[in-house]
C-alpha cells in the first residue's frame, strides 16, 4: 500500500476516534446532572427545569414539533400557556405566540436561556411583530406601541440576539429536530460500543 495514501488514513481515522471518545465523554458528564458550573453547549439539556435532561414525549398537544427530544411535558405546557393572548390577534399572530412559548419545550434552550432570561433572534422578533402589530395589548394596538420588533420584544424583557450567534431562540424546524436526533443518536450508542471505540483509539493512537 502507498505509504502517503495509509498515513491519510490512519490520520483521518485518528481524527474520527477522536472526536467518538470526546463526544461520549460529554455524553457521560450529561448523565451525571449536575451542570450549573459544568455547562457543556454541544449537550442538550433544560435549565428552566433544573438542568434535567430532554426525553421524548408522545403526548404533546401543542409544541408537538418537539415531541421526539423534549424539555417539557405536557402538564407543564398546560400551565405555562395559561396566560391572556392579546386581543384582537389574528390566526397568524396566534401561531407566532404559539411558536414563542414553546420556547420551554425546546431542547436546545440551554444556549439561550440565561440568569432566567430568554434571548430571542432578531429575525423571530420581526416575524412575530409583523404577524401581531395589529393585535390589541393594554388596549393599544403593539404597532403603535413599538416601532420594530426589536423594540417589541425588548419591551417583553427579552434579550435581542443575531441569528447568527446560534445563542437566540427561534422557529426552525430543521435545526430544533435535525440537531436535537443528532445529539440523540450519539449519546445513544451503548456502553460495549464505547469501550470497543475506545480500545481501538487507544491502539491507533
Amino acid at each position: 500500500m502507498n505509504t502517503k495514501k495509509y498515513n491519510m488514513q490512519s490520520l483521518t481515522l485518528r481524527i474520527f476516534l477522536t472526536q467518538l471518545v470526546i463526544i461520549q465523554s460529554t455524553c457521560a458528564l450529561s448523565d451525571m446532572g449536575d451542570m450549573d458550573n459544568t455547562a457543556i453547549e454541544d449537550v442538550a439539556y433544560c435549565p428552566y427545569f433544573d438542568n434535567r435532561l430532554p426525553e421524548s414525549r408522545d403526548d404533546l398537544v401543542n409544541c408537538s414539533w418537539y415531541g421526539n427530544f423534549s424539555c417539557c411535558t405536557q402538564n407543564e405546557i398546560d400551565v405555562l400557556f395559561a396566560i391572556t393572548v392579546p386581543t384582537d390577534s389574528n390566526g397568524e399572530c396566534r401561531t407566532w405566540l404559539n411558536y414563542l412559548m414553546c420556547w420551554v419545550c425546546s431542547p436546545r434552550q440551554h444556549l439561550f436561556f440565561k440568569h432566567y432570561t430568554i434571548a430571542v433572534c432578531d429575525d423571530f422578533c420581526h416575524n412575530m411583530y409583523n404577524a401581531c402589530r395589529s393585535a390589541v395589548l393594554d388596549e393599544v394596538a403593539i404597532g403603535e406601541l413599538n416601532s420594530d420588533g426589536i423594540e417589541f420584544c425588548r419591551d417583553r424583557k427579552f434579550e435581542v440576539l443575531p441569528r447568527e450567534s446560534g445563542r437566540c431562540f427561534t422557529f426552525d424546524p430543521a435545526l430544533e429536530l435535525d440537531s436535537s436526533a443528532s445529539i440523540r443518536m450519539i449519546c445513544s450508542i451503548s456502553p460495549f460500543s464505547i469501550s470497543v471505540l475506545y480500545a481501538i483509539y487507544i491502539y491507533v493512537v
